[in-house]
C-alpha cells in the first residue's frame, strides 16, 4: 500500500483536497467509487452523473456520505483513495463537479485535517480492506450480529395512501401478543404500526389510543425477544391527512427547527407532514431524551436512530438559528453539538444494556452503534431511487466490506441477491388472523 500526505489548508480551520481525476483518462475508462451509503460504482463515472442529472452533487458527511473517502481510477490501472487520516474527528463534504468530460473532486474537512493518498491495484473491495486497515477504526459494542440472528418485522396498522378505508391492519393486537411467545431469544423484533404508520405525531410515541398497553403487552409475552423502536431525530410531524390528523407546529418547536437560507424545511413525506428541526436546540434535544428514556422504560432492547445521521438536504448547508446551542450558519459546529447529543444518548442507552443503530451507515458513529440499516439489496432501493436514472451506476456492499465484522447492516429485502453474512434481514411476517 502506497500512501502520501497531501494537505491544502483554507481560512479559518478548514482543509481541502481538490483534483480533477478526469486528467489524462478517456471518459469512457473513468471509474469513480462513493461511500453514498452503502456504496456506489459509477462507470463512466461522468455519464453516470450526467444521467443522475448530478452534475454538480454535493454530499455531507455525516449523511449520505456514509465515509469521508472517494476513489478512482482509470481503466484497469491502479485506484486511488483520498481519505483523511482520522475519519471520526470532524465533518466533511464531498463536492463533485462535471463539465463535458472533465471531473472536478473536493473534499473538505470542516476543521483541521491530513488527507492522505492510498493506492492499490486490482477490485474495489481490495482497496477498501486496505483503506479500512490504514484507518483502524476500533468499535466498542457488541455487534448485533453477536447476539441475534433473525430480525422479524410485524406490521400492526398502516395508513393507505389512495383509498378508504385509510387505517388498515395486518396483525391485530391480540395475534401479535400471542405470535410473540413463540419468538426465539435471538430475534429482534419489530412492531410497525403502534401508532398508525408508525408516525411519531408531534414528536412522542405510542400516542395513539391503546398503543402504550399494546407494547406493555409484547414486552410481558416474551421478554427474552429484543423489541426493536425508532428514536426519530431528525424531524416533527404534525399532520397525517388521510386520518384527518392536523397540529399545526406551537412556537417553541418552530424555535426548535433548523434554518436554511430560505427559511424553515417544512414538507410532505409517506403519510405525514413534518418539519427539519435541528439538532443543536436545547428543547428538541431534550424531548429525545424524554423519548429514549421511555422506550428504555417500557422495555425495548434495540433502539435506532431514525432519520439520521442524513438530513433530508444530502449538502452541506448549515443551520442558521442563533437561539440554538451551535454557533449560526457553522457546519462543523453544528456537528459538534449534535454528536453531543449522540454521545448523551448512547451513554443512557448503554448504561441501560440496550444496544444501538442508526437508519444509516456512518463510520462518525463507531463509538455510538452495533449496526445499520442500509437499502442496497432492497427493491425498490429506499435511498438509492436517486440513482436509478443511471444505468452506468451500481450499487456496491462497500461499507459492509471494510466494516461489517465491526457493525451489523441490516436490510429488507425484495427478492435476489439476499445480502451475505453478517447482514441481517428484516424479514416481514404475513399474519393469518386479520
Amino acid at each position: 500500500m502506497q500512501t502520501a500526505p497531501v494537505q491544502t489548508p483554507i481560512r479559518g480551520t478548514r482543509s481541502a483536497w481538490v483534483r480533477t481525476v478526469s486528467t489524462g483518462c478517456d471518459a469512457a475508462d473513468l471509474e469513480l467509487v462513493l461511500p453514498f451509503y452503502e456504496g456506489l460504482r459509477l462507470k463512466p463515472a461522468t455519464a453516470a452523473l450526467r444521467a443522475a442529472k448530478s452534475e454538480h452533487l454535493e454530499l455531507a458527511y455525516p449523511g449520505p456520505l456514509s465515509m469521508p473517502m472517494v476513489a478512482w481510477r482509470c481503466g484497469e490501472g491502479a485506484w486511488t483513495a483520498v481519505v483523511p487520516t482520522k475519519p471520526t474527528e470532524t465533518p466533511a463534504g464531498l463536492l463533485l463537479r462535471t463539465t463535458g468530460d472533465e471531473l472536478e473532486v473536493r473534499l473538505e474537512c470542516f476543521g483541521s485535517c491530513t488527507f492522505q493518498e492510498v493506492a492499490e491495484r486490482g477490485p474495489w473491495s481490495i482497496l477498501a480492506t486496505k483503506v479500512a486497515e490504514f484507518w483502524h477504526l476500533v468499535a466498542p459494542n457488541p455487534t448485533l450480529a453477536s447476539r441475534y440472528d433473525r430480525f422479524h418485522y410485524f406490521v400492526r396498522q398502516w395508513v393507505a395512501n389512495n383509498s378508504a378505508p385509510w387505517l388498515r391492519s395486518d396483525w391485530t393486537a391480540s395475534a401479535l401478543e400471542r405470535r410473540m411467545r413463540d419468538e426465539g431469544a435471538r430475534t429482534i423484533s419489530f412492531a410497525f404500526g403502534l401508532d398508525p404508520n408508525e408516525v411519531d405525531l408531534e414528536g412522542h410515541y405510542f400516542w395513539s389510543d391503546g398503543a402504550l398497553a399494546e407494547v406493555e403487552a409484547l414486552v410481558r409475552a416474551n421478554p427474552a425477544v429484543a423489541q426493536f423502536r425508532w428514536l426519530n431525530l431528525r424531524t416533527y410531524k404534525y399532520a397525517i391527512p388521510n386520518l384527518g390528523i392536523e397540529r399545526p407546529p406551537p412556537p417553541e418547536v418552530r424555535a426548535a427547527a433548523k434554518v436554511y437560507s430560505g427559511g424553515l424545511h417544512d414538507f410532505s413525506q409517506y403519510v405525514f407532514k413534518a418539519m427539519e428541526m435541528c439538532l443543536g436546540a436545547e428543547e428538541w434535544q431534550r424531548s429525545r431524551f424524554e423519548e429514549m428514556k421511555k422506550l428504555i422504560d417500557l422495555g425495548f432492547k434495540v433502539i435506532a436512530f431514525d432519520e439520521f445521521p442524513t438530513s433530508p438536504k444530502w449538502g452541506t448547508e448549515a443551520c442558521r438559528a442563533t437561539n440554538h446551542l451551535h454557533r449560526p450558519n457553522d457546519f462543523g459546529d453544528e456537528w459538534r453539538v449534535a454528536l453531543d447529543l449522540v454521545r448523551r444518548l448512547s451513554a443512557y442507552a448503554h448504561e441501560h444494556g440496550i444496544l444501538l443503530s442508526s437508519e444509516e451507515p456512518s463510520t462518525m458513529l463507531f463509538p455510538f452503534t452495533s449496526g445499520y440499516m442500509d437499502g442496497t439489496f432492497n427493491e425498490p432501493p429506499d435511498m438509492y431511487e436517486h440513482w436509478q436514472k443511471s444505468k452506468e451506476a451500481e450499487r456496491i456492499p462497500l461499507f459492509s466490506t471494510m466494516f461489517g465484522a465491526r457493525l451489523t447492516p441490516y436490510t429488507r429485502v425484495g427478492g435476489s441477491p439476499r445480502p451475505p453474512r453478517p447482514w441481517l434481514v428484516q424479514e416481514k411476517m404475513a399474519s393469518s388472523v386479520r
